[in-house]
């Protein structure tokens, strides 16, 4: 799942540019610090600086990933079972 999830974001920073993802990472290292570090904050940060949809297609990408992960990790059923 991490590669994936790697993949994902790597096609992403070719999108928005390095610098829309250093400033998202600035925001959350910045939150983390502060103690601030919370799911609202974090969203904010990417909301703010990628826009919603750039944010909603990243959340996708990782659900995505996540679901080939649950359907690898699922044993197939033999048919007339």
């Amino acid at each position: 799942m991490y590669d994936c999830v790697r993949d994902c974001i790597t096609r992403y920073v070719k999108d928005i540019g390095w610098l829309a993802l250093a400033i998202v990472v600035t925001c959350i290292i910045s939150l983390y610090l502060s103690g601030g570090l919370t799911a609202p904050a974090v969203l904010a940060c990417l909301g703010i600086t990628l826009g919603a949809a750039t944010a909603q297609a990243l959340l996708a990408c990782i659900f995505k990933c996540f679901g080939k992960t649950i359907a690898a990790s699922t044993p197939e059923v033999p048919e007339g079972h």
